[in-house]
């Protein structure tokens, strides 16, 4: 029977496939003597206040209800300040507040994401340091300054996407937050994109808050895997699987992402996709053009050279071949499949459980979106759209030469001719 502490060997080895869940993995302690990991999620909303104290936090807010038939991108949110007091009652009382582009902002119309923050970073969240700990998956050492926090109002979201590095590990601390999964194999119904572009993360074109079946009519082959996080709750998210989180209520989550041995050569890849976006805002002059490529933690990307970006592309494909070098050669099979690979044995001495598939419909049935069925098939909130037709080159480019498709080629020319010329070498 397996023990916790092989999990993180599992995780490493990418021996589990599909997502898993262990409830009430972080119980809090009943006894009142013992000091303990995650006692944070004992903690009641009086309590994260006193912590916080009157901190202003900087905070991304988006619509509760949007028109438009595309994700609410980053760049299309606005920014304000709120203390966490501020944020845990956001939802409770009619608020209004100035977002720093001047717009009036009201509690009613929008919702407020303290989201993607370091804890290593951040010297106001050092009380926390003491609380997380990833131990009990056989990550020893690894705490706080290796996880990240979320906290977010009903509604708070980031749009679909996947994260090109790791598998992922999270522990819902506060609140409920509700997680929509998609496998690997199943990219093509999830319309992927790079624009925005953001290193290590590759989007959805769907806004899962509205889904639009007639431009996206694929979707409705995907077979989603749905999960709602409680506090004490770990959910394991495998290497490129598809998520769209949701909270459902006031929430507070913790995540780590666990590097893997098949992250150099997706090292390289996103170097190359670097590379050739980067490329192409070289020759774009316009602020609003770049603002729509560019996610805003991007933009910096306008500022490197040809000679800055060709560089950084060099350096991934040295620590590739210094990987290569220091273990069995240039072995194209030594990266795992996400279709394949030994199931380990899931007899675990702790409570989890392994998710399962939906239908879409089931799925759109389920959840409260604006999808609707219409005579047994699903018709969509907004009538057809062409995005495309107002596309401009640049967009066109970018989509064109940094798809996955193209990419992967690129990666295994480039791998093959390493390995000729190791071979040469020899």
């Amino acid at each position: 029977m397996a023990q916790p502490g092989m999990l993180g060997e599992l995780f490493r080895d990418e021996g589990i496939l599909q997502p898993i869940v262990f409830r009430k993995f972080h119980a809090p302690s009943t006894s009142m003597n013992i000091k303990q990991n995650w006692e944070c999620i004992s903690w009641s909303i009086e309590e994260w206040s006193k912590h916080f104290s009157d901190e202003p936090l900087k905070v991304r807010m988006g619509l509760r209800t949007s028109a438009s038939s595309g994700p609410q991108w980053e760049s299309r949110c606005v920014t304000s300040f709120l203390t966490f007091e501020e944020l845990s009652k956001w939802d409770e009382v009619i608020t209004h507040r100035k977002a720093t582009n001047g717009e009036t902002i009201t509690s009613l119309s929008h919702w407020a994401y303290f989201d993607y923050v370091h804890l290593k970073e951040q010297k106001k969240l050092e009380f926390l340091k003491e609380c997380i700990s990833w131990e009990k998956f056989g990550y020893k050492g690894r705490g706080a300054d290796e996880s990240t926090v979320w906290i977010g109002t009903k509604g708070a979201h980031t749009p679909c996407h996947i994260d090109t590095y790791g598998c992922n590990l999270v522990t819902q601390v506060l609140g409920a937050k509700k997680w929509t999964l998609f496998p690997p194999q199943q990219s093509e119904c999830l319309y992927p994109t790079r624009i925005p572009y953001e290193e290590s993360s590759i989007y959805s074109q769907i806004d899962f808050k509205n889904v639009d079946i007639n431009r996206f009519p694929k979707i409705q082959n995907s077979t989603p895997f749905v999960v709602t996080l409680n506090p004490g709750d770990v959910l394991f998210v495998p290497k490129h699987w598809w998520h769209f989180v949701e909270t459902e209520q006031f929430s507070i989550s913790v995540n780590s992402w666990i590097e893997l041995p098949s992250d150099t050569k997706d090292q390289l890849k996103e170097a190359l996709v670097l590379q050739q976006i980067g490329s192409v805002c070289q020759a774009v002059s316009s602020a609003d053009k770049l603002t729509k490529i560019l996610n805003p933690n991007m933009l910096y990307i306008v500022t490197l050279t040809s000679e800055e970006l060709f560089a950084i592309v060099s350096q991934r494909i040295a620590a590739l071949k210094n990987k290569h070098h220091s273990s069995t050669g240039f072995d194209h099979t030594m990266e795992p499949s996400e279709t394949s690979g030994s199931k380990p044995d899931l007899s675990l001495s702790l409570p989890y459980t392994v998710l399962k598939s939906i239908p879409f419909q089931d799925f759109l049935l389920t959840s409260q979106l604006r999808g609707s069925l219409d005579g047994g098939n699903l018709a969509s909130h907004h009538p057809p759209s062409t995005p495309e037709e107002s596309e401009t080159v640049e967009e066109l480019l970018i989509r064109s030469l940094s798809d996955q498709r193209v990419i992967d080629v690129a990666t295994d020319v480039l791998m093959e001719n390493l390995r000729t010329l190791h071979n040469r070498v020899l």
